[in-house]
């Protein structure tokens, strides 16, 4: 994670969350959000799939950091991601945005 803002961190994730992805990434994942003193927007660009295991990582990581003040917004995914994201319903969870600026923009209110 690196720090854009005073209130946010830029997490950039790549390749597929799918189970083998997911399972790569949710023990540093976590630790690395445990301890965010910042939000999270989550850089969605280079993910080319997101499965079950993926989006259930990330409602992980949404309600971990909502439980201490602090917000998840992802921002900038491909078509396909996008869609499936939609289809189950994390938009309603987690603000999704075109663009980091945009994702910058929602957290800022």
């Amino acid at each position: 994670m690196s720090e854009i803002a005073t209130t946010a961190n830029r997490l950039v994730l790549r390749g597929r969350l799918d189970s083998a992805g997911a399972g790569q990434l949710e023990r540093p994942l976590s630790a690395a959000i445990d301890s965010a003193a910042r939000s999270v927007l989550a850089d969605l660009s280079a993910v080319s799939f997101v499965g079950s295991l993926g989006i259930r990582l990330l409602i992980r990581v949404a309600r971990s950091l909502n439980g201490r003040g602090l917000a998840l917004v992802l921002f900038a995914p491909q078509p396909a991601v996008l869609e499936v994201l939609h289809l189950a319903g994390l938009g309603d969870l987690v603000p999704i945005a075109d663009s980091e600026a945009e994702a910058l923009a929602l957290l800022a209110g």
